[in-house]
């Protein structure tokens, strides 16, 4: 499995003003999930949280980077066989938000924060239609608000439930990028 992501990701719906969209969160899954039960996620700090729970108390906070406009709906939850890559649905729940930041959404927009892992991987979050302006690339330690201090917080925490490459959990912040996003344009013909 070296250089691969977790066991398992959540597939998060969200609709901003470019359409709907999906975030994939690699996630570390505890052996014995059952299709069709709610599965049991590790976390940093080493303890388990039950997949509802930890992925409500992220897109707590993953949401303020969003605008009110922005409607979180289905998180579908999978497991990925470590030999073969086969990916199987575990568990499915409507997150049921909606973007919290005052600021407006940017259109096409698609913001990128990377961290490097315990291990030296990379871990990156992808977000599309975000309420930055495009054309930034900011370093860490950043100076860009609060729900950016949050997100990166949580992910450096023993609460979270995010992996990156090799199974493994952020150990520090690196960048986050804002730019317009090649997919989007396309999409609408720009």
């Amino acid at each position: 499995m070296a250089n691969s992501l977790g066991n398992g990701f959540s597939r998060q719906t969200y609709q901003g003003v470019s359409g709907v969209h999906h975030a994939i969160f690699p996630l570390s899954l505890v052996a014995g999930w059952t299709a069709g039960s709610e599965p049991t996620l590790n976390n940093k700090g080493g303890s388990t949280q039950l997949a509802v729970t930890a992925l409500t108390d992220f897109l707590t906070i993953w949401k303020a980077l969003l605008g009110d406009d922005t409607v979180i709906g289905l998180n579908e939850i999978y497991a990925v066989d470590a030999d073969t890559g086969e990916q199987s649905f575990v568990y499915g729940f409507n997150a049921g938000m909606v973007g919290s930041s005052a600021g407006d959404t940017v259109a096409l927009s698609q913001i990128t924060f990377s961290f490097k892992t315990q291990i030296g991987g990379l871990l990156k979050l992808v977000q599309m239609d975000s309420t930055f302006p495009v054309n930034q690339k900011h370093f860490a330690p950043f100076a860009a608000g609060a729900a950016v201090d949050d997100l990166v917080d949580y992910m450096v925490s023993d609460d979270a439930v995010i992996v990156g490459r090799d199974n493994e959990f952020a150990f520090a912040p690196i960048a986050f990028t804002v730019k317009t996003s090649d997919a989007l344009r396309e999409r609408e013909g720009l």
